[in-house]
């Protein structure tokens, strides 16, 4: 496939840009990562339909978007493709989620996701977390689709009330998700968590969807109260928006009970009054392990997993025509508690630096666990993806 990434502070720029890529080649496809700003200006929208059109188009809202080793917020970026073989495009586009049946929902995208190794697909979705990661257990936690190779993000945005937007093909959703097939496309991935696991493990005692009410049959407020007792820090003292940056050093691990290894990670929303309030669901009587990350231990595993997908690339004699980073915006924070936010970045660069790598920052983060098993949903994780068309 023929491809060209992009990133661009104004929107005029981005335009004169996709100008550009079009005398080069006509992309079958682009998939843009916009901040939040764009999607509330209606005259914007029409300026990039103008020179999109007929080109199908996916578009994500974000905190900031990646190019190479660049990282830049309120910045528009992006990737255009052109299939040269045998790659072709397809999409499911659902809107208004939380009026579906989910149950029903899941059939239909079934229907649509094929156990097929020769095609990948991209999952993007508004900040619907609950019902995204609802919908992901009931097509994969009691089916096994090994060969569905499924990645994707949730959109992210730095708005008042943090609302999310994705588009397809100029029609705004702001409440849904949409799924790209790139058929004839294979791909592969590395994930980092760069968390280490810290103590016992807990089992979580009464829980709902994402809430979390007792953990080894003690309130979980008590439970964080506990945390922090040893950082000098009592939770009365910091606003809410201070508490819950500060607990996202302290992630919880998901273990899966019957094979011992960890999942999936899950970071804190809010601490309410009777229960602790997260990103994603966590399930009753399941177990949990706390972790601790700085910006070290971040970025040591960034590397390892660059090394990890090249070295997948130099073994399998692979040859990625673009690699995805999808890394979550809480993650980003905690990195730029120490003035290290572009370091994830560049970090993949250093290793990776004969492709051409795009991403976004977002607020969750869907993909294989680190034995393969599709339709997990992460908090404070980066999938990295490579794509090659057959």
């Amino acid at each position: 496939m023929l491809v060209s990434t992009f990133l661009k502070k104004e929107i005029s720029d981005l335009i004169e840009e996709i100008r550009n890529i079009k005398k080069e080649f006509e992309p079958d496809l682009y998939i843009f990562f916009f901040p939040s700003f764009f999607y509330t200006n209606s005259l914007n929208q029409e300026l990039l339909k103008d020179v999109v059109y007929p080109s199908k188009c996916v578009s994500v809202s974000t905190i900031a978007a990646m190019k190479d080793n660049q990282l830049e917020y309120d910045h528009f970026g992006g990737v255009a493709i052109k299939f040269e073989r045998k790659g072709f495009v397809d999409f499911f586009a659902v809107n208004k989620l939380k009026n579906k049946n989910l149950k029903s929902l899941k059939n239909e995208v079934l229907s649509f996701l094929k156990e097929d190794p020769n095609s990948t697909y991209l999952i993007f979705s508004t900040e619907s977390n609950l019902e995204i990661n609802h919908l992901l257990n009931l097509i994969f936690k009691k089916n096994s689709y090994p060969k569905v190779r499924l990645y994707g993000g949730v959109a992210s945005s730095n708005l008042v009330n943090l609302f999310t937007f994705i588009s397809f093909n100029g029609a705004i959703i702001t409440d849904g998700f949409v799924i790209i097939k790139l058929g004839n496309v294979i791909s592969y991935n590395t994930l980092s968590f760069g968390f280490i696991s810290i103590g016992r493990t807990y089992q979580i005692s009464k829980a709902k969807k994402n809430l979390i009410y007792l953990i080894e049959e003690e309130p979980a407020k008590i439970f964080i109260q506990r945390l922090l007792k040893d950082t000098g820090i009592e939770i009365k003292d910091l606003d809410d928006k201070e508490k819950v940056k500060f607990l996202w050093e302290f992630p919880f691990l998901l273990i899966d009970k019957r094979k011992g290894y960890v999942t999936s990670i899950r970071t804190l929303k809010r601490i309410n009054e009777d229960a602790l309030e997260f990103y994603g669901l966590v399930e009753e009587n399941s177990l949990i392990k706390l972790s601790i990350g700085d910006s070290e231990d971040i970025l040591n595993d960034v590397n390892t997993r660059a090394i990890e997908l090249q070295s997948i690339i130099t073994n399998q004699k692979r040859n990625p025509e673009w690699i995805l980073n999808i890394s979550c915006a809480a993650r980003n924070l905690v990195l730029s508690d120490e003035q290290m936010e572009q370091e994830e970045q560049r970090t993949y660069y250093d290793v990776l630096k004969d492709y051409k790598l795009v991403g976004f920052l977002s607020f969750g983060e869907i993909g294989p666990d680190r034995f393969g098993n599709p339709g997990e949903f992460f908090n404070e994780t980066s999938i990295l993806v490579g794509f090659e068309e057959i």
